[in-house]
């Protein structure tokens, strides 16, 4: 996130404000409005608590549990039999399972294995694997997955808004440039309109004759078309912008038409795009991305590790001391002869399902840590590729800076040739048309900086730390 709040500083930050009829849209307020009501920070937030649901659930696998079990039998008035058996079992982390459960039992028609003593039967004791189960089951598998979620789906939540605040911040880069541009067309309409009516004036009296006059007004038509155009491009910039504006993730917002843009600085985000080149590797350690694939390839190794327990023997074992309950001291002395003792074992001979599960697990880790891999170094290539392009920009940008003086000291001294009768309004809208192609040249150049510049710190992830 420090690096968002860094690029809001490269402009001249002010609040919305009255600049004689326009109202300026700031950075500050524009990235503020997406943070907080765009749907997909609303949906991006709703990643974590999701998680956290997620989380919730897995731990409930290990919630005491209520249970209790009644039957009755009663005909021709006589009482068959009357069945009770209620109690309470606690999971535990290592696959042990504590008991305590209550028996009574009352009727004529008791089975033998059904009789006990008239007070009850109270048993407590515990319940443990042995093979299958001790190191890992799919109660604390299931927790360990849900706790990788958590920390999934908060990468993936980065990933999500590090691509909105790219594209926000894109659209206000390309409202801004496209504003720029109609200011400049504007100011080449103005320089015309003004040139046209000094020469119609000058024609009027005879120095300057008739075809003067129309080619100055050919230029007032040339620049006004590309007013227009200029116009009209600025109105689908600013329709695209709206798409980034709502108001609680609902309802979608639109711009006044006397709502203008700040200009973008490119300095101060060119140095520290140089700074950011050259910690490649501290950028390539914590990114969202190859987090999130380092997250999965975790969550793999736990079916890896609960297919290598499902491979072993399902023996368990389980031991319930037993005491009876009187009327008068509901637990006697515990009589270390009183017990149920009890075991079951379960294996599959060919174990092919488990055998296949586990071959399955580890091809599929081995896809991941390659897939990791190709994104590690797409992601390095790609910056790589950016930075060349910054670099060799930046030249542009000088060599154009250097051009558009060039062009402006001609554009002056054809003006003076005009003024003393030495030059004609041909060649002075010549150099006026030069200057201003290299004006438009210099915004465009500046627009392909700043874009790139942008898709560094989109690739790098650097909008959300």
């Amino acid at each position: 996130m420090r690096y968002l709040i860094f690029v809001l500083l490269l402009v001249q930050l002010m609040p919305i404000s009255v600049l004689g009829q326009e109202r300026i849209l700031t950075v500050e307020s524009y990235i503020a409005t997406v943070q907080e009501h765009h749907p997909i920070s609303k949906q991006a937030a709703l990643l974590s608590d999701l998680a956290r649901s997620q989380q919730k659930q897995a731990r409930g696998l290990f919630d005491p549990k209520l249970q209790g079990d009644w039957k009755s039998k009663s005909f021709d008035s006589k009482n068959y039999y009357s069945i009770l058996s209620g109690g309470l079992k606690i999971p535990s982390w290592y696959g042990l399972d504590f008991k305590v459960n209550y028996d009574r039992s009352s009727g004529e028609f008791l089975n033998n294995s059904d009789f006990l003593p008239n007070p009850g039967l109270w048993t407590a004791g515990i319940s443990a694997p042995l093979a299958k189960g001790l190191l890992l089951d799919e109660r604390r598998a299931a927790l360990k997955r849900a706790a990788l979620s958590l920390e999934l789906n908060e990468q993936e939540r980065l990933v999500q808004l590090n691509g909105l605040y790219f594209e926000a911040l894109n659209a206000y880069m390309e409202w801004s440039i496209a504003y720029r541009i109609v200011q400049v067309q504007e100011n080449n309409v103005q320089l015309a309109q003004t040139r046209f009516e000094g020469t119609v004036e000058s024609f009027i009296k005879g120095d300057k004759p008739a075809v003067d006059t129309l080619e100055s007004f050919i230029a007032i038509q040339s620049r006004d078309l590309a007013l227009l155009e200029a116009r009209q491009h600025l109105e689908a910039k600013r329709i695209a912008l709206e798409n980034f504006l709502w108001i609680q993730g609902t309802i979608p917002l639109e711009l006044e038409d006397n709502v203008a843009p700040e200009v973008f600085q490119l300095d101060a985000l060119s140095i520290s795009v140089d700074v950011l080149h050259s910690q490649m590797e501290a950028i390539l350690f914590s990114h969202p991305e190859l987090q999130l694939n380092a997250l999965k390839i975790d969550q793999l190794d736990i079916d890896r590790r609960l297919a290598i327990e499902s491979i072993k023997p399902d023996i368990r074992v389980e031991y319930n001391p037993i005491t009876a309950a009187d009327e008068n001291n509901i637990f006697q002395q515990v009589n270390p002869n009183n017990f149920v003792l009890g075991a079951t074992v379960s294996y599959s001979l060919l174990q092919r399902k488990a055998r296949g599960k586990l071959q399955e697990t580890k091809l599929k880790m081995e896809q991941g840590v390659l897939e990791g891999d190709r994104k590690r170094q797409a992601i390095k290539t790609k910056l790589n590729q950016i930075y060349t392009i910054l670099s060799r920009n930046r030249e542009q940008g000088d060599l154009a800076t250097i051009m558009i003086q060039n062009y402006e000291q001609l554009l002056l001294a054809e003006n003076t040739k005009f003024q003393l009768g030495e030059s004609s309004i041909f060649l002075v809208n010549s150099r006026e048309m030069k200057f201003i192609e290299s004006q438009l040249k210099q915004i465009d150049l500046e627009a392909k900086q700043m874009y790139y510049q942008l898709q560094y710190l989109y690739h790098s992830m650097k909008f959300v730390e």
